[in-house]
């Protein structure tokens, strides 16, 4: 959520298996909206079962998310040794407790972590953190380094958003605390 008002973004997470009613369909898990009717479906359930309305959606791809990252330069996290470990076994032999910084692959392969931590609550923790760690490596760019990276990662995002109004929030996000 971006409050324009106060400059704030909030980052909120909905678990992926919440069961959730879902309109002109059995009760399901959340995730199952998505498939059954895409955004417009899934922006109907979030409304329903949360009474929050979403204005416009952005989905990017494993090949958008890894190449965004890898175009700010990658992203510094900080790893606890159970993560560490876990993507060591995933080939990442550069990763150990403490700051790691990360290229696309790695920042993909710890975003999507399961079952390391809180199951799904800590995956979410993860999600949010790579978000808020690639807003901060932004956060020091100029405007053609946000329109290069916007022009690179454009194609892979589905969205129902047009141009002008994903930058317009990227700009604002970027101004954002």
């Amino acid at each position: 959520t971006i409050n324009r008002k106060t400059g704030s973004i909030k980052v909120t997470s909905l678990m992926r298996d919440m069961y959730v009613q879902i309109p002109g369909y059995s009760d399901n898990r959340i995730n199952a909206s998505y498939a059954f009717g895409g955004m417009k479906l899934l922006n109907d359930v979030v409304r329903k079962n949360f009474l929050v309305h979403i204005d416009g959606n952005i989905e990017v791809d494993f090949d958008g998310f890894t190449q965004g990252i890898d175009t700010i330069g990658g992203i510094t996290m900080a790893l606890n040794e159970a993560e560490a470990k876990h993507l060591r076994g995933q080939g990442f032999s550069n990763a150990t407790a403490g700051e790691v910084r990360m290229d696309g692959k790695m920042a993909l392969a710890y975003a999507r972590i399961r079952k390391v931590g809180n199951n799904d609550f800590g995956r979410t923790e993860r999600q949010r953190k790579v978000i808020l760690a690639a807003i901060k490596e932004v956060k020091s760019s100029g405007v053609t380094d946000i329109m290069a990276l916007a022009n690179k990662v454009l194609p892979f995002v589905t969205t129902d958003m047009t141009n002008d109004q994903i930058l317009n929030l990227a700009f604002t996000a970027v101004k954002a605390d």
